[in-house]
């Protein structure tokens, strides 16, 4: 699992890359992308991600590849 250590997105491509992270205390960018945030849980599935404790507040769920999409 991960730290309780607020990160910049940057960073937790880095740390997780090509993996689903479960992401609390977020901030969010101007166009609603997450800017930074703690990092619950993070892996290449999901499903496996542990249930969220009740009083952590909003929870994002990210993937930190490539979505494919080309601009023309």
């Amino acid at each position: 699992m991960a730290t309780d250590t607020k990160q910049s997105w940057d960073e937790m491509k880095k740390l997780y890359p090509n993996q689903w992270l479960e992401i609390v205390d977020f901030e969010t960018d101007k166009f609603g992308g997450v800017a930074s945030g703690v990092v619950l849980a993070h892996g290449k599935s999901i499903s496996d991600f542990p249930p969220p404790p009740a009083n952590r507040g909003p929870i994002a769920i990210e993937h930190t590849g490539e979505c494919g999409y080309k601009m023309a």
